[in-house]
């Protein structure tokens, strides 16, 4: 059995807690026996034949009478916990006690049924939303079952009945008010702030709502500083008349007399997981560490338009088979978005220049090829009009045929300037384009119809194009196999702006892979990669170059590749991960996301497999697995873009707060805050009522420092994120944060970088910018003086 799977051992710990067991089927709470409330025992024998009959039963424990527990079942995700912290301010705190925390993110508590007195079951509890209660005739899924997202219950370490922590008494008004039955009409919900209207807080309210907000700090882990701190300010803020400052410094005394519950830790909306390079094959690894180093940047600055790159230089040469008629294209469209001047250009232009270097060399053999067809051409004009003269019964002359070029590379996105090249260049083509804002905005430029999409999303998956021109030689252009990779660079507002609705609801969203990397600040460097190092990287591209089709009926065909024995294996186990995954996603945006992943994994896969070996007859275990845990990746880092896209711009500033503290050393002083962000400079109020806003929120406290710089000094605390806290919110990708001494931010900046260094590659192999290639390609006799150590010859 698997670390999350329930044991038997689990179950037989708690019935002999006097806790009747029910067994439920796996990953559910649906009881697998009729007639549990009389059937659930504490007989281990009989829990010992269920789990022989169902090894991965989840476990279920009957509530009320019998076990003799009450749980109160705490919805995080519905507003359980707002709920329980406002009847906290109005009931009084309740004990410690076990507590298991469920798969799905919410809480539950149990505590000894009262003597003499009927609890019975209740969802939202008299009008509290998310606060549940199970009594008589309950159950509620214990510890160590699996929620249906894969996440597994578990005891809160501290309060672990197993470990002898025992089920704490009710207090009497508790009982009173979960006892009591059919009396929501006499009951209103509390409000936790308990204002008028307008907000402000009149004598008679004064004391209790502030006693309400400061039981609410307390319960989220904040001494008595910080409560007493923002008391004060909401004191001075809302209370007409205000209490004196020794009233409030008494609420805060005598809230804090209570034990708080475990500091609620500050994470980002999700983490920024590294981008695993090591899932790359091993060239391409080494090229994008040894330039990311070089630049001073992530690693995935370069490591996303490398994937492009790569999946250009195979085209549809090669297509993956896992069954049937299911043929995945090696096809990758990447967008790297951030701020302007964060060292995105630079990356895309060191992974994107062995193509540009195979596109001049292109250029070169069709500008010689063209002189000699020219040539031929007065030749053959000559030599025809001499036929046509003489009437000669010798054959005519051989009209010579118009060389074309051969075309990797284009920045031009617009279908009607695709089409003919991709006629001419069957193997597909790569679009790098600086800054994707006008492919975005180019959608629809001359149409009033969705075609332009429509035949975007042709290109994904090598589908057919065919365009309908007003001029030209071929006012019809069929392309039976159309491909097209993508890469390029856009900033994070400008992606919110293009992302609309009509581009989710097409999938045109979907099949883009974003990043967001963190920023670091400019430090100068003289590290450049080593021309190895380029030069293995070059010669991957080289080599997928080379690859070709095979003749098929209709011409030339991709040669398909199936997977092996064992990689149908490691395929379908991720495969039905994956669905579920898909399933549970909290948005119709991040299903479609997770549904082009499923796609993206076999042609990751095929991508390493054939930069690993060209002329590979099929597809590994490894290579799947590799792929696999890559489209993870991705699926991660589109929950985590996409969140961050649809957050509320209240949101977006405290979250923005809070990485700007983190980034300081998890402290800030109202002082330090004010000469910081923009948004605080000269705003000492608006500071203070923001740090006293993520206290109220128990997201850290207020701490008197001692003397800095010769004065008295109180600063704000951050709570700490530890590694376990970070991991567990990223699915099988270890996270990890910006290396110490360096700067960075989670990929959603501020605008409060700093002021930094710039920083470059520089020696005898500097890189030159893609627009000053295209201009020499433009003029392929002038491509000799672009010539060096690292361009590209195959």
């Amino acid at each position: 059995m698997g670390a999350n799977t329930p044991r038997i051992e689990d179950a037989l710990a708690l019935a002999r807690l006097g806790l009747r067991i029910l067994p439920l089927k796996p990953r559910e709470k649906t009881p697998l026996i009729r007639n549990w409330p009389t059937l659930a025992t504490t007989d281990p024998t009989t829990i010992q034949k269920w789990f022989a009959q169902w090894p991965k039963m989840n476990i279920g424990v009957a509530t009320g009478h019998g076990s003799d527990v009450i749980v109160i079942d705490v919805d995080s995700y519905r507003g359980g916990d707002e709920a329980l912290e406002a009847l906290v301010a109005e009931l009084g705190p309740l004990p410690d006690t076990p507590e298991s925390l469920t798969g799905g993110g919410g809480r539950q508590l149990f505590h000894r049924r009262p003597v003499g007195v009927e609890i019975h079951n209740a969802s939202d509890k008299e009008g509290h939303a998310g606060f549940d209660v199970r009594g008589e005739g309950g159950y509620v899924v214990v510890p160590p079952s699996v929620h249906p997202n894969g996440k597994p219950y578990a005891w809160e370490i501290e309060h672990d009945p197993r470990d002898g922590y025992p089920f704490a008494e009710l207090p009497r008004a508790w009982v009173e008010f979960l006892s009591s039955r059919g009396r929501a009409a006499e009951r209103k919900p509390v409000k936790p702030n308990g204002t008028n209207p307008n907000g402000t807080l009149q004598e008679g309210s004064r004391n209790t709502t502030l006693t309400q907000l400061a039981g609410a700090m307390r319960r989220r882990g904040c001494d008595e500083v910080t409560i007493r701190a923002v008391l004060l300010a909401e004191n001075a803020k809302r209370c007409n008349p205000p209490l004196s400052e020794s009233e409030v410094a008494g609420i805060a005394a005598s809230v804090a007399r209570y034990e708080p519950a475990e500091p609620k830790a500050v994470m980002p909306r999700r983490p920024w997981a590294p981008f695993p390079t090591e899932l790359l094959p091993e060239p391409v690894e080494r090229f994008v560490v040894a330039t990311a180093d070089a630049l001073g940047c992530d690693p995935a600055m370069v490591a996303m338009p490398t994937l492009s790159v790569l999946a250009a230089s195979v085209g549809t040469t090669r297509v993956a088979v896992p069954k049937g008629s299911w043929a995945e294209p090696c096809i990758i469209w990447t967008c790297n978005t951030c701020r302007s001047g964060s060292l995105k250009t630079p990356g895309q232009e060191a992974a994107v220049k062995p193509l540009l270097n195979a596109q001049i060399l292109a250029m070169q053999t069709y500008a010689a090829e063209m002189e000699a067809y020219e040539t031929a051409m007065d030749w053959y004009d000559k030599r025809k009009k001499e036929f046509d003269r003489k009437a000669s019964a010798t054959e005519p002359p051989v009209k010579p045929e118009r060389p074309t070029c051969r075309r990797v590379l284009v920045s031009d996105t617009t279908t009607e300037a695709l089409a003919p090249i991709l006629l001419a260049n069957p193997r597909g083509l790569l679009v790098a384009r600086d800054e994707l804002a006008g492919w975005f905005r180019g959608f629809n430029q001359y149409k009033k119809q969705g075609s332009d999409v429509a035949q975007w999303l042709e290109l994904h998956r090598a589908g057919t194009l065919i365009v309908d021109r007003k001029s030209g030689d071929m006012r019809t252009i069929f392309v039976p196999r159309a491909a097209v990779s993508l890469c390029g660079t856009i900033q994070p507002r400008t992606l919110a702006a293009v992302l609309t609705p009509e581009m989710f609801e097409s999938g045109m969203a979907a099949r883009i892979l974003i990043a967001q990397p963190p920023e670091r600040i400019k430090k100068w460097s003289k590290r450049v990669p080593s021309a190895a190092t380029v030069a293995a990287y070059e010669a991957v591209i080289g080599s997928l170059l080379t690859l070709q089709h095979e003749d098929g009926e209709h011409g030339p065909q991709p040669i398909r590749l199936r997977l092996t024995e064992e990689a149908e294996f490691a395929w379908a186990e991720w495969y039905n991960r994956h669905g579920i995954r898909q399933f549970e996603a909290d948005s119709d945006d991040e299903s479609a996301a997770l549904a082009k992943l499923e796609g993206y994994g076999l042609r990751f896969a095929l991508l390493f497999t054939l930069a690993d070996h060209p002329t590979a007859p099929g597809i590994g275990a490894d290579a799947i697995r590799r792929g696999c845990r890559l489209a993870d990746w991705f699926a991660g880092e589109a929950e985590r873009v996409y969140g961050t896209l649809a957050e509320s711009g209240e949101d977006r500033e405290r979250r923005q707060l809070v990485e700007w503290i983190r980034r300081r050393g998890d402290a800030v002083t109202v002082r330090e805050l004010t000469h910081g962000m923009r948004r605080f400079r000269g705003r000492g109020d608006a500071a203070s009522e923001a740090l006293n806003g993520l206290a109220s929120d128990g997201l850290g406290a207020w701490r008197n420092d001692g003397a800095r710089d010769g004065r008295p000094s109180e600063s704000f605390h951050l709570n700490p994120v530890t590694d376990t806290d970070a991991a567990d919110a990223v699915t099988g990708v270890t996270v990890s944060e910006t290396p110490i001494g360096v700067a960075g931010n989670d990929g959603f900046g501020d605008g409060d970088g700093g002021d930094g260094v710039q920083s470059a590659i520089i020696g005898d192999d500097a890189e030159t910018s893609i627009d000053e290639l295209n201009g020499l390609a433009d003029d392929a006799s002038d491509a000799d003086r672009e010539a060096g150590d690292g361009e590209w010859t195959g």
